[in-house]
Order: structure tokens, then C-alpha cells, then sequence
């Protein structure tokens, strides 16, 4: 695989990025309590502590509780601050948001900083889709317990997985968050099958990007008829606003690359000169002066500016993938300028750290999926490494959805929709292959089957070839 752009003179610190992240997310309500949305702290996973404040029956009454939380009633919540670190990132959870409002004033009054609400509490968190549980064996009431997986990766080699290694991470209550398939479709997103990613994902190649240039390079195909850059933009718009929430990733290396390119740039010189870490860079990436817009775009387009492998792999190899590269132009100057519009529903994610993959993982449940059927977030973190993970059932359902999107659209006759299914169907399977072909050669792959009461079975199925 070629080489990555790095420079050690301006690499920007994991922590760095992680703090920004929390702040953008964070906001205080109009009685000044910070809080968070039920959507982050599901991407949150593993690397945030949440606090049950509730009375422990109610972690097995009505509401549930959301697995690994920690249980901390309010009366013993000055416990907080003499065990966990001032700046460990905490949110607090009740029935409907009162009592964690309570609590989370409360801990900001004892030094807590980076402590926030669930906004609407449980009652929020289901009403969105998300599930719980009762088990008693999946809250923890000490605050000294560690999770079990570390967030921190360690960068010298690992051990080999092994499906045991595997089972044991699954059967962690921090590492799997259930959402309803009704909830992906309307609320959630696809992330990128990347193991660098910390939060619990529902992967495929490219996530949300890559299916739906998957989706546009087949119909190029079949209609014989290329997409003009006006099209895609407009497809774009149309396709968050029925889907909902848009993802994209980038990384450190890549973002390192895209500012030191934009401040060697003589024309940025003076938009530019005051930027001179992560959080201000990102702030002026998410809505740049309209008069830089094609100047920022020619290097978000460059390919070494491109954090996703598998984004930069089908643009950097264009004839391997079948797949035109200024498609893939005409898309990231979509995304990114109606971004800068001020459309929510598109999210560019800035991963950090560096690839440990040691395996690929993928992910499956019962048949046939349904509006109701539970679908497993994973978290790529698994025994102090990372594991590439792959949805493909559920990548299969919502690609049939953006082919029937295609299809009302009038870009291919309805009697073309099962053809146009079948064409996405072999395609993705070329494209999974030559992505994993490159970034995971050699790493064992494991199945994970879910039943519809959580319940799993791992197998090896051999390696990437």
C-alpha cells in the first residue's frame, strides 16, 4: 500500500482531537447544564464512563439500563471526584434527564470538567430506537473498575486473535450497543469498516461515502451515461435528506497533510496565519471563507488529503476499482461545499491514532431483517488492538433501499430495480476485496453471528487473501 504522508514536526496529539470532539458536542441548556445528544453518546461507546444515578431497582424496572454503565446514586455521588480523574469524560444518566441534571451540576461544582447529561435521559435514549437491558451482570457499581478493553492502543505488536480473544471482547458490555434497524435507517449512519474508529460502528467500506458512490458508479455503468458534477450534488442533497445523518472520515495523517498543504499555499496566506492546532484548523475546515472555497477544495480532493483508504485506494487506483476518478472528485466537492452550507446532516470525522487491525470482523444477525430487528454496534477495539468490521447483511438491506431511491428517481426503470440491486451486489463484493486485499492482507477474518437474543457464535473463516 503506498505510503502515507507524515510529518512529526506537526502532528497533532490524539488527546487534542478527543477534547475538540467533546467540546463540539457539548452544550450547555438554558439552565446552564452541559449535556449531550442520545446519538453521541451511542457513538461514544467505550470511551466515555456513563453514570446511572438512579436507584439501583430501576436499572431493572421499566426503563432498563444502557450495558457498562456504572451505578452511582445520588447520594453517594461525592465519591466521583476522590476515585476518577477531573477531566475523565463522564455522562450522567436518569429517567427523564432531572436527577443527571442534578448530578452533573453537582460534579462541575467539585472540579468534574468534562461531565455532561443525557439529554431526555433513558426515556429519550429508547424513544430513539436505542436498546437496553436488565441483566444484572452488565452494570459495574465501582468506580475504580477499569473497562475492560483499554482505548489506548498499544502500538508494538500483539498477540494473534483468536476466537476466544474475540468472544471474550463481544461478551463485554462496553463493546456491543443494540440499535433497532429503523433507528440505522433514520437516525444512525454507516461508518467505515476502519478499526480505527472508537466509537461502536455498523461498518462497510467507505461507510455512508462509499455506498453512495458505490451506488453511482454502478448506475454509470448500467445507463452508459456519466454523472455531471451538478447531478452529484444535487443526488447528494436529496439522498441525507430521505436517509438522514451523511458520514465521512479523514484522519490525523491526512488532516496533517490538507493543513500543512493549505499553509503552504500562498493565496491562504492571510486566511491562514492564525491557525495553529487541530481544534482552530478544524474549526476553519468546517466553514471556510466562501471567497477559498476552490482553492480548499483542490486540496481536500488531493489524494494524500483523502483519511479514508478506502475513498483514496478507488481514486489512486481508478482502473483496478472500475470506478471513475473524478466521480470521486465531483463527490468530495459535493460533500464538503454542502457542508459548508450548513446542512447538519453531513459529518466529517477526524479518526486519530494509527492501523493496529489484526483481524476483520463480520458482522451478522437472524434473517429475514426487519423494521424492528436489533443490529450490533461493534467496537473495533478489541485486546488492546483493532479489528476492521464489516456489516454485510445490513449493508445488503440499505443498499436495496438506495437502489429503490435510484429507481423512483427515474435514473433506471422499475422493471431494472432487481438488476440494479444484483449489478451494486457484485460490485461492493470487488471493492470489499480490493480495500481488504490492501489494508488487511494476511489478517485472519472471523464471522460473529448474533440471534435475536444476543447470543453469538464466532468462527475463523481463514485469511485475506
Amino acid at each position: 500500500m503506498k505510503e502515507r504522508y507524515t510529518s512529526e514536526a506537526v502532528r497533532m496529539p490524539d488527546i487534542e482531537i478527543t477534547t475538540a470532539i467533546w467540546r463540539q458536542n457539548v452544550r450547555r441548556n438554558h439552565a446552564d447544564i452541559p449535556e449531550v445528544t442520545v446519538e453521541f453518546l451511542s457513538d461514544l461507546a467505550r470511551d466515555v464512563r456513563m453514570i446511572d444515578v438512579r436507584d439501583e431497582d430501576e436499572l431493572f424496572g421499566a426503563l432498563g439500563h444502557i450495558p457498562a454503565v456504572i451505578h452511582v446514586p445520588l447520594r453517594e455521588l461525592a465519591k466521583v471526584p476522590a476515585v476518577l480523574p477531573h477531566d475523565s469524560r463522564l455522562v450522567i444518566l436518569s429517567n427523564h434527564g432531572g436527577r443527571a441534571a442534578i448530578a452533573t451540576q453537582y460534579l462541575e461544582e467539585l472540579g468534574m470538567t468534562r461531565v455532561a447529561s443525557l439529554r431526555g435521559g433513558l426515556v429519550e435514549w429508547r424513544k430513539r430506537g436505542y436498546c437496553v437491558v436488565r441483566d444484572r451482570h452488565s452494570y459495574s457499581v465501582s468506580l475504580s473498575d477499569e473497562l475492560k478493553v483499554s482505548t489506548e492502543l498499544n502500538h508494538e505488536e500483539t498477540l494473534p486473535l483468536t476466537v476466544e480473544g474475540v468472544t471474550q471482547h463481544l461478551k463485554d458490555p462496553a463493546s456491543v450497543r443494540w440499535m433497532k434497524l429503523a433507528t440505522l435507517l433514520m437516525q444512525g449512519r454507516q461508518s467505515c469498516l476502519d478499526g480505527r474508529d472508537d466509537h461502536s460502528v455498523v461498518g462497510a467500506p467507505g461507510g455512508d461515502a462509499g455506498e453512495f458512490l458505490l451506488a453511482l458508479s454502478t448506475l454509470e455503468t448500467m445507463r452508459e451515461e456519466i454523472f455531471q458534477p451538478d447531478e452529484v450534488s444535487a443526488l447528494l442533497v436529496e439522498f441525507a435528506d430521505l436517509f438522514g445523518q451523511f458520514y465521512m472520515h479523514s484522519d490525523t495523517q491526512a488532516f496533517q497533510y490538507l493543513t500543512t498543504s493549505l499553509s503552504s499555499d500562498d493565496s491562504l496566506q492571510k486566511a491562514c496565519f492564525q491557525l495553529n492546532d487541530f481544534s482552530a484548523w478544524n474549526t476553519w475546515l468546517s466553514a471556510p471563507p466562501e471567497e477559498h472555497y476552490e482553492t480548499v477544495l483542490s486540496h481536500l480532493c488531493s489524494p494524500q488529503a483523502i483519511g479514508c483508504d478506502h475513498l483514496r485506494l478507488m481514486m489512486e487506483r481508478s482502473e483496478e476499482y472500475g470506478i471513475r476518478d473524478e466521480l470521486i472528485r465531483s463527490f468530495l466537492r459535493a460533500f464538503h461545499t454542502l457542508r459548508w452550507s450548513g446542512i447538519p446532516d453531513f459529518e466529517w470525522l477526524i479518526l486519530s491514532s494509527y492501523h493496529t487491525e489484526k483481524a476483520v470482523l463480520e458482522i451478522t444477525v437472524e434473517e429475514p431483517l426487519a423494521s424492528w430487528t436489533r443490529i450490533p454496534q461493534i467496537s473495533p477495539v478489541v485486546d488492546h488492538a483493532q479489528v476492521f468490521v464489516h456489516h454485510p447483511q445490513v449493508s445488503r438491506f440499505l443498499r436495496r433501499e438506495s437502489a429503490l431511491f435510484f429507481v423512483k428517481s427515474g435514473f433506471i426503470p422499475d422493471d431494472q430495480f432487481e438488476e440494479l440491486v444484483e449489478e451494486m451486489t457484485r460490485f461492493a463484493k470487488r471493492l470489499l476485496d480490493h480495500t481488504l486485499s490492501h489494508i488487511a492482507h494476511t489478517l485472519p477474518k472471523f464471522t460473529v453471528h448474533f440471534d435475536m437474543s444476543g447470543e453469538f457464535v464466532v468462527q475463523q473463516l481463514g485469511h485475506i487473501q
